[in-house]
């Protein structure tokens, strides 16, 4: 069973790489996004981010992106100043979408939620309740 679902990531990782090589830089946005969450699912963080940092050069606005661009950081090792700074954009683009998110979403904060960084964010009122675990 697992080495089923492990060739049909690397058959979809392929298919995927076809795709951008026939599109070059003119591939639809969302598609980028579903890709960039295709990898997340998958566990593949490093082109995870790959994808939605090219896709966050195409659509610079779209504050929950920038979040999950944040979160996908948060779970690569060396990477919180990075998860940090796309978890800023966010609130900065979208603070009461966003803060609503983070009030809900603790178990995937969790991994920061207790860096000094996190809780300063929390103490300047950006985030105004801890999260809560689900």
């Amino acid at each position: 069973m697992m080495l089923r679902a492990f060739k049909r990531h690397e058959e979809m990782d392929a298919t995927i790489m076809q795709l951008l090589q026939r599109t070059g830089t003119n591939i639809p946005v969302e598609i980028l996004k579903t890709i960039a969450s295709y990898y997340a699912e998958a566990q593949n963080l490093d082109k995870a981010t790959d994808m939605m940092r090219f896709y966050l050069t195409k659509k610079t606005d779209d504050a929950i992106s920038w979040y999950e661009l944040g979160l996908m950081y948060a779970h690569q090792s060396g990477k919180k100043k990075d998860a940090f700074k796309a978890i800023r954009k966010a609130l900065q683009l979208d603070g009461t979408k966003i803060r609503e998110l983070m009030r809900t979403d603790g178990q995937r904060l969790a991994v920061i939620a207790g860096d000094p960084e996190f809780q300063q964010m929390m103490a300047n009122g950006r985030l105004l309740t801890a999260p809560r675990l689900r």
